[in-house]
């Protein structure tokens, strides 16, 4: 219990957190009304204890909160701190805590103000990101969106750029290759007709070599037979001329003689 831990109820009202942003503005103290009961101070002997060894003992004592406290004076009446609500709901052993009118009438304030605390700290929250979100959407449009229409503009023109160079080099190479085709089809042209030129050719030749080779054999084998008559003809001839010689022979002789007598 917060009498065995050493806890008190501390004096201080209303705990907000301190705005985080630049455009975050502090919350508006609440406003006293006129039907307002007096504020009744917690500040009673039972409770000074609780005073001095709850701020021996705090954990922040000496340096800096991890929430930045808004300390107001006593006489705000906004208070909403968990150790004095528990303190005061835990000290039930004094008679002047049995009225529960006394501890509505305590309570009340705290409560009033929770709404408006709820809201403070909901625009603390909401409007630092709600401002930052719209600088982010102005960011875009003015810095971001530009850049990117520009990098689009670039990459498109270097797209077109890339584009007409691929074409170019594709109509080159079509053509290329057009004059390539038609060139080797005309080259196959003329090659089959040098191939059928060259059949003609060798059919051509090898009629001829067949005739020939049909004379030759004709011609061997009729040269036995003519050079058995060629030789007989000679043969006769040679007789006849040495016939004629010797009467020549003789009748020269004899007319040598007469010429002499």
């Amino acid at each position: 219990m917060v009498r065995q831990q050493g806890l008190q109820p501390r004096k201080t009202t209303q705990r907000a957190l301190a705005p985080r942003s630049p455009f975050a503005a502090p919350l508006p103290a609440p406003k006293q009304t006129r039907n307002q009961p007096p504020r009744r101070h917690l500040h009673s002997p039972h409770t000074h204890h609780y005073t001095s060894r709850l701020t021996e003992k705090l954990p922040f004592s000496g340096r800096t909160a991890p929430y930045d406290v808004l300390h107001h004076s006593d006489d705000d009446p906004d208070w909403d701190e968990e150790t004095t609500l528990i303190a005061l709901l835990d000290d039930h052993d004094h008679p002047g805590h049995d009225d529960k009118t006394t501890l509505v009438d305590r309570l009340g304030p705290a409560f009033a103000a929770h709404p408006q605390v709820r809201s403070g700290r909901i625009k603390q929250t909401y409007v630092p990101v709600i401002r930052r979100t719209k600088q982010v959407h102005d960011a875009i449009d003015q810095d971001i969106f530009v850049r990117r229409s520009q990098g689009f503009s670039v990459f498109d023109e270097n797209s077109r750029h890339f584009e007409d160079t691929a074409r170019r080099e594709y109509d080159a190479v079509h053509i290329t290759y057009t004059d390539t085709k038609k060139s080797l089809e005309a080259l196959f042209v003329d090659l089959e007709n040098l191939i059928r030129g060259s059949d003609v050719l060798f059919q051509d030749f090898k009629a001829m070599m067949d005739k020939y080779v049909h004379h030759l054999r004709e011609c061997a084998d009729q040269a036995p037979g003519d050079v058995e008559r060629l030789i007989s003809k000679l043969d006769k001839k040679a007789k006849q001329l040495g016939a004629e010689d010797h009467a020549k022979a003789k009748e020269r002789f004899l007319r040598g003689i007469l010429e002499k007598y």
